[in-house]
């Protein structure tokens, strides 16, 4: 579990956006951020993406939902959103896991380049 991403604490109720600040999402992390790994679906591979499981119920859109595209592929079983104004990608509910969800943390304002090192 990490407890702060390049020296920004992990908050139990987190805030984070995309680039353009449009889309806003609050998260419920009380064990700070369980399990980053890069994801290997053909899209997260190519953007490069590290995304951690956070409870369905744990994450909440404060703005910006309107901005919120889907983008689905395949089986059209996961579901990648991504801000329509700036592209950054941020929520994959790609299980089909009615409980957990994953969150991009390239959404996180703080550098992932010490969560790269901590990924599976």
């Amino acid at each position: 579990m990490i407890k702060s991403v390049g020296g920004v604490a992990v908050k139990t109720k987190h805030r984070l956006s995309c680039h353009c600040g449009t889309v806003v999402l609050e998260l419920d992390l009380p064990d700070g951020i369980v399990n980053p790994r890069r994801c290997d679906c053909s899209i997260c591979r190519r953007k490069g993406a590290i995304v951690a499981s956070v409870v369905l119920s744990g994450i909440t859109v404060i703005q910006g939902e309107d901005a919120l595209k889907l983008y689905q592929f395949n089986t059209n079983v996961a579901k990648h959103y991504f801000c329509s104004i700036c592209g950054i990608y941020t929520i994959i509910n790609a299980a089909r896991s009615r409980i957990s969800t994953a969150i991009t943390l390239a959404a996180w304002k703080a550098s992932t380049r010490s969560i790269s090192s901590q990924c599976r």
